[in-house]
């Protein structure tokens, strides 16, 4: 078993290394600022779930998580080709942060065309916030119009699949059957990153079995966790390297809450922290919604069922944070405080090479953070490289970093010795 770093020990060495901020040098920090994507996801109230997601949790007999439970085809929808690939919804076992066994669904996404020696190289792609929602699933609606899950699909699934890969996508869950949602929750979204791998092994023998991990911002903290639990809970996956993009890892979240919490005007983060805390008040029972909640904020957590992504968002950006959140009690509350140890990325090695990528103009999660937490897994001697686009944000890092990120992962998986640029390392 690994040893777990201490939530004293953590945020210590974060604020060290946000006070005392180090960056190596890259050949690829001056790379212009690319053209964000576009961001209409307005909500599309003709969206039809697929009858596939209507499964009954409790009648469901329990099996080894990633077992694999059944898939269905999705067929292109009037206007659209899928000449170049194929999508697939499929449904699996994962469990719970408590390690309950629970339904989980996600996309596999696979090019069309003769399947190359040893099958298609793959990629394991762990998605952005799309929200917590049962509809706003990644394989729910991949090419329906002003979803969530289009916008995901077409920024970064479909370019993975020019590229030649097989991607695999959980849904996480919540986001598909009818179980208790979570939101950046590491440990969960870890366990179901893992378990789609295992599935789509089960299910396919056309998909490679060696894959890299790749995740932007809460995908980006699902990837780190995946990579730390893999050696306890999947430890025969081949996963030869880990991509984590603008990572939600949430240190110094306190020092944080109470800096944006205190301003009069709203502020990105609302909708963010609102999701975290909402469902981790269901999936911790020593959390409940007093503990962090104002009155308002605990009316509005309806809308957490309701509304998917930017809609989420535009909901929480009319009020200052603190008209929902209880500032300061949400971080001096010990229950809260004991929520948000559980999902500090660093805590445990990881198990795989990393590569770190960062836009130092991220206006959706704090830029500085993932310097703070390359230094923290450097002392803890990993084998990692952290690439800082000084002008780009959280959008434009996806177009830009995307040739470095092809070329990281093309190697990974040739097998080939991963480099660091970690200040302790010999090949540094």
């Amino acid at each position: 078993m690994t040893r777990r770093v201490g939530i004293g020990a953590l945020v210590l060495v974060l604020v060290a290394a946000l006070m005392a901020f180090w960056a190596p040098s890259s050949p690829w920090n001056n790379v212009p600022v690319g053209a964000e994507p576009d961001k209409d996801e307005s909500r599309n109230d003709t969206l039809r779930v697929s009858g596939f997601y209507d499964v009954d949790p409790e009648s469901l007999a329990p099996a080894a998580p990633g077992t694999f439970i059944k898939s269905e085809r999705i067929r292109p929808l009037p206007g659209f080709s899928q000449d170049e690939f194929e999508l697939f919804r499929f449904m699996y076992h994962s469990t719970t942060t408590n390690g309950d066994d629970i339904p989980v669904t996600g996309l596999l996404a696979v090019p069309t065309g003769d399947v190359p020696a040893g099958g298609w190289p793959s990629v394991t792609y762990a998605h952005g916030t799309m929200g917590a929602a049962a509809k706003c699933g990644l394989s729910i609606a991949p090419q329906s119009p002003k979803t969530a899950a289009n916008f995901q699909f077409t920024t970064k699934v479909k370019p993975l699949l020019e590229r030649g890969y097989a991607v695999i996508a959980t849904d996480y869950q919540g986001m598909g059957p009818p179980v208790t949602p979570m939101y950046l929750l590491g440990d969960a979204e870890g366990r179901n990153v893992l378990d789609s791998i295992r599935a789509v092994q089960q299910w396919r023998n056309d998909i490679s079995p060696t894959t890299v991990l790749w995740g932007h911002s809460q995908g980006g903290q699902a990837v780190l966790f995946a990579s730390q639990l893999q050696d306890d809970y999947a430890p025969e996956l081949d996963i030869q390297g880990t991509v984590s993009v603008a990572p939600a890892i949430l240190p110094p979240l306190p020092l944080a809450l109470n800096a944006i919490g205190s301003l009069p005007e709203p502020q990105e983060q609302t909708w963010l922290t609102v999701t975290a805390l909402g469902t981790w008040t269901q999936n911790y029972s020593d959390l409940d919604n007093d503990d962090v909640f104002t009155e308002e904020g605990i009316k509005s957590l309806s809308k957490l069922e309701e509304l998917c992504s930017f809609d989420l968002r535009e909901y929480f950006y009319n009020e200052p944070m603190s008209t929902y959140i209880k500032i300061p009690e949400a971080t001096t509350n010990p229950r809260a405080l004991r929520a948000l140890e559980r999902n500090l990325a660093g805590g445990e090695p990881l198990n795989s090479p990393l590569l770190l990528v960062q836009g130092m103009k991220d206006d959706v999660v704090l830029p500085y953070e993932t310097p703070a937490y390359f230094s923290l897994i450097c002392q803890q001697r990993a084998t990692a490289q952290l690439e800082l686009y000084p002008e780009d944000d959280h959008y434009s890092i996806i177009p830009n970093a995307e040739d470095q990120i092809d070329e990281w992962m093309q190697q990974r998986l040739a097998r080939e010795p991963a480099p660091t640029n970690c200040p302790n390392s010999e090949r540094s």
